[in-house]
């Protein structure tokens, strides 16, 4: 199958599209991705362990180092994840 050929008809989406929508969703290559909702108890306790195990680590090792929470990386015009 020639995807390249779908691709042109394929609506592409960038940054500024992504910065309207309501709710989760992912920007890759263009073409955006919804996201699950919230995380569930367990998940985020399991997520606050290690975020604070890492910032410990960091601390002692790395003065400019930071580990983030979920945030919106922007790694191009056509990409946010």
């Amino acid at each position: 199958m020639n995807y390249a050929i779908a691709d042109k008809y394929r609506p592409q989406f960038t940054y500024d599209d992504y910065l309207k929508w309501e709710g989760k969703w992912e920007l890759i290559d263009g073409v955006p991705y919804a996201m699950s909702q919230a995380s569930s108890i367990d998940h985020q306790r399991y997520n606050g362990n290690f975020y604070r195990r890492f910032q410990t680590a960091l601390e002692n090792s790395c003065k400019k180092c930071y580990v983030y929470l979920p945030i919106d990386w922007k790694i191009s015009e056509r990409t946010v994840v």
